[in-house]
């Protein structure tokens, strides 16, 4: 809430430019090489700052700043001079005691922060459920998030085989993953050094730490049923699209809801509401019972769109117990909570 922590601390030190940022979770270094530099810093408001850089089209820019508390920045074409604050006010950062360690391939992780930070919740009173659990066992690492609605699971081989555990909240990794898209790393490789209370990832010329959440993640496995009475086989492809048709009628009416009915080979997806209704059919491989079920569209449509195999199997035994939707390949489970339906 402090004005201070709406800007940028600016240091120069031996001739390179530290950019910092920090709020009360998550704290952003970036070194850059300057053409040339004098050592000093100072706090530029973080928006206005990044506005006025972003308008500027030169390669060279200069920027000066006194004791005023102002700063000049300017190009051959313009001059702007802003209200700075004292580089003495920003937050220092708490010394980092590094504990354990955990490492993932860049694009492994970035790919399974997207396959799980949807189902974190979103409501600042769940506590931990706002984040996502990483944790190494000796043979895999997994990344679990869920709501109370749905559970996403992804897994990737464990390159250390060391066991460890850590939560971080959702939007602070898919802010990391904004991150490491622009950024390289040595081998190409995540090294998430943490303790109990925060985790640290370096790149080549960035730093970023994490607070994690407290507390105990929910036994989410036991959460997930071992044995089911129906398989479906079916194409992803092919009931995403189905889901997205029969969702525009779903999202006029309560609860997304759309019904899917599974009747030997078919698929019957369907969806009414006061705007009219729509029936689609497809072709599927089932074993077991024939049973409808119904599932709230925006929720089934999230756990599609991340999957990529395109054949998928999904597993029931009820219309009233959970649904798991896991993709061939066996690396990812997408447990979702049906919508109750009248008959």
């Amino acid at each position: 809430t402090m004005n201070i922590m709406k800007g940028i601390l600016a240091e120069v030190k031996d001739g390179k430019l530290i950019l910092t940022g920090t709020n009360s979770l998550l704290r952003i270094e970036k070194t850059l090489e300057l053409v040339e530099g004098e050592d000093g810093s100072t706090v530029f408001p973080a928006k206005l700052f990044s506005d006025i850089v972003r308008k500027l089209s030169d390669d060279v820019i200069t920027v000066t700043s006194d004791e005023r508390g102002s700063a000049t920045i300017s190009t051959m074409m313009s001059t702007f001079n802003i209200v700075c604050f004292s580089a003495d006010e920003f937050p220092s950062e708490e010394q980092f005691e590094e504990g354990r360690t955990l490492r993932i391939s860049k694009d492994v992780f970035m790919q399974m922060v997207k396959k799980t930070a949807f189902a974190a919740s979103r409501d600042e009173s769940r506590g931990i459920l706002l984040g996502i659990l990483i944790r190494s066992m000796p043979d895999s690492i997994k990344m679990v998030a869920l709501d109370g609605f749905r559970i996403a699971s992804a897994r990737t081989e464990n390159v250390m085989g060391e066991e460890s555990e850590l939560v971080i909240a959702a939007g602070i990794l898919n802010e990391l993953v904004s991150i490491l898209s622009d950024s390289e790393l040595e081998n190409d490789e995540i090294v998430f050094r943490f303790n109990d209370k925060k985790a640290e990832v370096k790149t080549l010329d960035s730093r970023i730490t994490m607070s994690l959440l407290k507390g105990t993640f929910i036994s989410y496995e036991n959460l997930i049923p071992k044995d089911f009475s129906v398989s479906v086989f079916v194409s992803r492809s092919s009931l995403r699209e189905s889901v997205e048709r029969a969702s525009l009628l779903a999202l006029d009416g309560r609860n997304n809801l759309v019904k899917l009915r599974f009747e030997d080979d078919e698929l019957r997806i369907s969806s009414q509401s006061d705007s009219g209704k729509v029936d689609e059919v497809i072709a599927i491989q089932k074993e077991g019972e024939n049973m409808e079920i119904g599932f709230n569209s925006k929720y089934l449509l999230e756990g599609l769109k991340v999957i990529e195999d395109e054949n998928i199997i999904l597993k029931l035994n009820s219309s009233v117990t959970p649904c798991v939707i896991e993709p061939m390949s066996g690396n990812y489970t997408y447990l979702l909570l049906p919508v109750r339906i009248s008959s």
